[in-house]
């Protein structure tokens, strides 16, 4: 078994129907999905508490995630300055599209996720 922990910034916490939040820093918690990469599925959905962003920014943020050690976390926006601290610590930031955890971590395992380009990273923190 090819076993993954794949995190994703959600606005809830319904399990592997959680809406993935658009903004990385600004998550109520983070989804870390356990997945079998063979068997193209999740087996596991628990979560972590995000901090406001008002308290500490995104660097807070880095630091709860960073803490868990993904393997990957897939966000649909990102600032430069944690997309940077992330990658230097060896996690694999990709893009995923709007949706759910489910539909993330089924695009993770299909080869349906892209790489962070310029264009990707949000606004305001370029």
């Amino acid at each position: 078994m090819a076993k993954k922990l794949i995190a994703m910034p959600c606005d809830e916490e319904k399990g592997k129907d959680s809406k993935i939040s658009q903004h990385f820093g600004h998550c109520k918690s983070f989804a870390l999905a356990s997945i079998d990469e063979n068997e193209k599925k999740i087996l596991e959905v628990r979560f972590v508490k995000n901090v406001p962003h008002e308290s500490g920014g995104c660097g807070a943020s880095v630091r709860i995630i960073a803490g868990e050690k993904p393997d990957a976390i897939l966000v649909c926006g990102i600032g430069r300055v944690p997309f940077e601290i992330l990658s230097r610590l060896g996690i694999t930031v990709q893009i995923c599209s709007n949706g759910t955890v489910e539909d993330a971590v089924s695009d993770f395992v299909n080869d349906k996720v892209c790489e962070v380009k310029d264009e990707n990273l949000c606004s305001h923190h370029r």
